[in-house]
């Protein structure tokens, strides 16, 4: 049998060794590398070939479901799962990403054999296809519910304080004066700032607010 490969994101080492120990017993799956967040899994999956995509909701700086998003816009064929508690609000965008299966902490063989199902379910339908269409509509109907703007969603991909920082900036106000207002040091600001450049790949703040305001992210 052809081997699965199989990167997990995850911030704690003692759980990624536990998902490298359970998948050590299986045949047919190799771990072929981890990251701690979701930059360095892309940076990883543009040099390497991966099937499987098991990521922490909570990852620091971008959340498992933004990463979700960003791989399913480049890598059709990925297969994708989420460890950790999800919102009904946040499992809708998850299965919008084609994500394959939701799993606890405790990831089990189970679950590692179901999203082996999944993905070779999904090589021949479409990844919306994992959850019985039923879930996927209920999910669905529910997204459509929620009272949010469609720039909300994408402005996923910057925490909200890293997001306040920036409707700051583009209102004039400096690193000092968005310190003061939000309670927080300089340095907190200019670390914010720095965060939301990188995330959206731009190297000025004027290319920031920019960028947030061509997204949309600035409208409230």
């Amino acid at each position: 049998m052809v081997p699965i490969h199989l990167l997990v994101v995850h911030s704690h080492p003692l759980l990624v060794a536990g998902i490298q120990a359970l998948v050590a017993r299986l045949d047919h799956w190799q771990v072929v590398g981890h990251a701690a967040n979701a930059f360095g899994a892309l940076r990883f999956l543009q040099n390497q070939v991966v099937d499987v995509v098991l990521t922490e909701q909570r990852l620091p700086g971008l959340s498992g479901v933004a990463l979700c998003g960003a791989i399913r816009r480049t890598a059709a064929s990925i297969s994708l799962g989420i460890i950790g508690e999800l919102t009904p609000f946040e499992q809708s965008i998850a299965l919008s990403h084609g994500v394959g299966l939701f799993l606890t902490p405790q990831v089990t063989h189970r679950d590692l054999n179901t999203l082996a199902k999944r993905l070779a379910h999904h090589r021949r339908e479409h990844a919306q296809f994992y959850h019985r269409r039923d879930v996927y509509a209920h999910h669905a109907t529910l997204a459509k519910q929620i009272p949010v703007r469609q720039h909300m969603l994408r402005a996923t991909m910057l925490s909200n304080r890293e997001l306040d920082v920036v409707h700051m900036l583009s209102r004039g106000s400096t690193s000092t004066q968005i310190a003061e207002q939000l309670r927080i040091s300089t340095h907190t600001v200019k670390q914010h700032i720095t965060n939301a450049m990188h995330k959206c790949a731009v190297h000025t703040r004027r290319e920031l607010i920019a960028y947030a305001e061509q997204q949309e992210w600035l409208v409230r």
